[in-house]
């Protein structure tokens, strides 16, 4: 009677053992980061861009049709007006009292950090006391636009135009002095200058024969 001894497991069985649980988590967290990805690029591309860009387009028409009308009429655009127009509030809203202007940032990421201002939003500007509509932009507004009572206020320093005046004056020094006229010799130089004219004018060829 033969007898059979018991193999030792093969190695393609050791290997096609199940993976530990820690790969299986590390797995289902790269997944679940891919998908929050994606659906903030569609989010971003299919929903916040246009609608974004068809709120640019009527906030201008709206702006202009309010502005064409006279001011008896509600011809001036604030800050209620655009808000009713927008259906919401804004998201962020920077108030400088000291320049005298206020920005209404109406954001399609809400209050996503770096996001909120960074991707499809609107700044709305408004200006003087009664915070009336200045202009609307898809980014910051532009330094240029922003009032500034500081620099109103500003005057050219002192010492600049002090400045100019003492190189003006160095100009002038520099420049030689115009030569003196005849008139304006001294008794003694004219002396001097008619016995030289007389030394050196020449004599009358009559006057020798004779």
């Amino acid at each position: 009677m033969e007898t059979h001894k018991a193999e030792p497991p093969s190695q393609s069985n050791a290997a096609s053992a199940p993976p530990p649980k820690s790969s299986a988590t590390r797995l289902a967290v790269l997944l679940g980061i891919l998908a929050i990805v994606l659906g903030a690029l569609a989010y971003d591309q299919i929903v916040a861009k246009p609608k974004c860009e068809a709120a640019d387009k009527a906030l201008e028409e709206f702006v202009q049709e309010t502005n064409a009308k006279p001011v008896t009429d509600g011809g001036i655009v604030d800050r209620e007006q655009v808000q009713k127009h927008f259906g919401w509030g804004p998201t962020w809203v920077k108030d400088n009292d000291q320049d005298g202007y206020t920005i209404e940032y109406y954001c399609w990421w809400g209050y996503m950090p770096y996001l909120s201002r960074q991707r499809h939003f609107i700044a709305v500007l408004y200006k003087g006391k009664s915070r009336r509509y200045a202009a609307h932009y898809r980014a910051e507004p532009e330094k240029g636009d922003l009032p500034s009572a500081t620099v109103l206020k500003e005057s050219p320093p002192a010492a600049e135009t002090g400045g100019d005046k003492k190189e003006d004056g160095a100009k002038d020094k520099s420049q030689p002095a115009p030569a003196k006229d005849s008139a304006d010799k001294t008794p003694a130089e004219g002396k001097a200058t008619t016995e030289a004219d007389k030394a050196t004018a020449p004599t009358d060829k009559s006057d020798t024969n004779k």
